[in-house]
């Protein structure tokens, strides 16, 4: 093949100005709403709604290889083991709390606080850092695990 045959016409054009343009338009209207919202302190309404704790348990969770675990209570006493794949979404969760406590200083050893609020979410809260992670959005086998150590109480 010869080099004339690979090259495009020069007046066909691979991306049409029309798309460049409304794309560099949309960039600018998104940081443009973005500022807006900054400046005038809008309320965040992304934010899942708050509510009450109706029932909570400190937990230390000792996470194993293949995604088995160990739960003791803050005292130190067994409360649960999860067998090998059981308790994959519970390694996922402790390792961003380890990365949590990395990232704000905070000691890495400590116990973790499961929650139940009244509108029936269930919370994740370290209290080494603050950090709070909402249990929801994850499917219900893998909260599950979470909801049955606060049933177990």
């Amino acid at each position: 093949m010869s080099d004339n045959a690979m090259r495009l016409p020069k007046d066909k054009e691979l991306i049409p100005r029309a798309l460049i343009r409304a794309m560099v338009f949309l960039i600018f209207a998104t940081v443009g709403l973005v500022a807006y919202a900054k400046w005038t302190d809008q309320p965040l309404a992304g934010q899942p709604p708050g509510g009450e704790i109706v029932a909570e348990r400190m937990i230390a969770v000792d996470v194993k290889p293949r995604g088995a675990a160990t739960v003791y209570d803050e005292g130190g006493v067994l409360i649960r083991e999860f067998a090998e794949g059981e308790a994959g979404f519970m390694d996922s969760i402790f390792r961003a709390v380890a990365y949590e406590r990395k990232k704000s200083g905070a000691s890495a050893d400590g116990p973790v606080s499961i929650a139940r609020l009244d509108t029936g979410r269930h919370i994740l809260v370290d209290p080494n850092t603050g950090w709070t992670m909402q249990l929801i959005g994850y499917g219900a086998k893998n909260v599950e695990p979470f909801v049955q150590l606060l049933a177990d109480m």
